[in-house]
């Protein structure tokens, strides 16, 4: 093997573990900022539906008013029938308003409920988006550290072998027979296994 093979070898090692910090560190950035998406739709969207319930509340709240007003004229109009209708419509109106009170916290709870379970989804989206990162990253980072073994086993090697051919060309063995064998890379005899 020759210096410049070295060299290229010793390059192209460098390019793959550049490229594999780059790809780790484009796969965090990716991962943190479609995170900081997730919470924002869900922040939005939870503001939404809290502002829909505030709004369908108020309106009832208004018609059950607009209501008990209404009867409350009729009242002032007539004394004994005017009596007996506000009293149904006092009935009415308290029912209007007593639904609208339930109505209204069923609107609060379903936009509770809603609200945790997008955040419960933006949680899941996050832990799904991020929490395989880690591993990812050990693996890499143990790919790396293979890489810079195997590199360093190269080099040993490359050196040994140059050694035997100077010391065999100085002993003027060069032509009495061919280096022996260079042993199997730890690293390679690792993923053989």
């Amino acid at each position: 093997m020759t210096a410049r093979h070295a060299e290229r070898g010793d390059a192209e090692i460098q390019e793959v573990l550049t490229l594999a910090r780059r790809t780790a560190e484009a796969y965090v950035t990716a991962a943190g900022e479609r995170a900081r998406q997730i919470r924002a739709e869900a922040r939005t969207r939870a503001g939404q539906i809290r502002q829909d319930a505030r709004l369908d509340a108020e309106k009832i709240r208004a018609e059950a008013e607009e209501s008990l007003a209404d009867a409350q004229a009729a009242a002032v109009l007539t004394d004994r029938d005017a009596a007996d209708r506000a009293a149904g419509t006092m009935r009415r109106a308290e029912l209007v308003l007593a639904d609208a009170r339930v109505e209204a916290e069923r609107i609060r709870a379903d936009g509770r409920d809603r609200l945790d379970q997008l955040k419960q989804r933006a949680r899941h989206r996050y832990e799904d988006a991020v929490g395989s990162f880690p591993t990812r990253r050990l693996a890499l980072e143990e790919q790396v550290r293979a890489l810079e073994m195997f590199d360093a086993y190269c080099r040993q090697q490359l050196i040994s072998s140059i050694q035997r051919q100077l010391t065999m060309l100085w002993n003027g063995s060069l032509e009495a027979g061919l280096p022996p064998e260079p042993a199997t890379s730890p690293v390679m005899a690792g993923r053989s296994a």
